[in-house]
């Protein structure tokens, strides 16, 4: 089997972004996922999800699933706070996910983009300050770039749980043969060194493809 990642670092961040930009921008990864002939897509964009839901089948010609998909019942709380990025709050994308619960929403302005572009301190800092305004104790983490501080978070706030929402991704969907090796190729439509510096750091990949280069792990990062 083959996973191909697209990580459009280039526009990063979607969250401010509007939906005819969003949908110009969905076209030319659709393009580059048409070119690798793929079965399926996983949406790990949880602002694609706020303003495509519907549509991206459509867009990308395959079945596209999302993190949220079929997860609801692992949220056993009665009250969570979710940091979501602004155009998720916008269409209360939490709100409506878990419609039986009490939600308050968090916009984090730029916190996407400081992980992004791996500035770990500084996202550190400002998500810091959005959560001081949280009034739940348990925390979703509404975009998939907030997971990558999630340990920084968790001892900065031991009073707090936070949620990745990956964690209860439902991958009913893939037919993988777990017995082969698979392989992995990204595609970053930015800074090459960055994202291959965040790649090295969050996965314990021994090789893949970024860029259609190969690369391993262990390799000297060019600063």
């Amino acid at each position: 089997g083959e996973i191909f990642y697209y990580g459009d670092s280039h526009n990063n961040p979607w969250g401010n972004k509007s939906k005819q930009e969003l949908k110009s921008i969905l076209l030319t990864i659709k393009d580059w996922f048409k070119s690798h002939q793929i079965d399926g897509i996983y949406s790990g964009c949880n602002t694609t999800l706020s303003l495509f839901q519907k549509e991206l089948p459509l867009i990308f010609e395959v079945p596209v699933f999302n993190i949220l998909q079929n997860t609801q019942h692992f949220y056993e709380e009665n009250e969570y706070t979710a940091l979501s990025t602004q155009n998720s709050y916008d269409y209360q994308l939490f709100k409506t996910f878990l419609e039986k619960k009490e939600i308050q929403e968090i916009a984090c302005k730029n916190l996407a983009s400081l992980i992004e572009k791996n500035q770990i301190n500084d996202a550190i800092e400002t998500a810091s300050e959005y959560i001081k305004t949280s009034k739940f104790k348990s925390i979703i983490l509404g975009c998939t770039h907030y997971p990558l501080i999630l340990n920084e978070l968790e001892k900065k706030f031991p009073e707090k749980t936070f949620i990745d929402p990956a964690t209860y991704l439902d991958t009913s969907a893939l037919e993988f043969d777990t017995s082969k090796n698979i392989k992995i190729e990204f595609k970053t439509s930015g800074n090459l060194i960055t994202f291959k510096r965040i790649l090295n750091t969050h996965l314990s990949l021994s090789k893949y493809t970024l860029n259609a280069k190969e690369y391993t792990n262990t390799e000297q990062l060019v600063k």
